[in-house]
């Protein structure tokens, strides 16, 4: 099963096409953004849609 991930905002770099990814690194790539830790996340944040800090 798949489905289309978007994100835009503060934070999110234009342009960026991620290919296929896990769902699994969705919520870490939120907590990113928030700024909060996800211990229990078992797979890294989509770094390359996030704007450098």
């Amino acid at each position: 099963m798949q489905a289309v991930f978007v994100a835009w905002g503060a934070g999110i770099r234009r342009g960026v096409d991620l290919g296929t990814i896990s769902n699994l690194r969705v919520a870490p790539t939120i907590a990113k953004l928030l700024g909060v830790s996800l211990p229990a996340a078992t797979q890294p944040p989509l770094t390359d849609a996030l704007q450098p800090q």
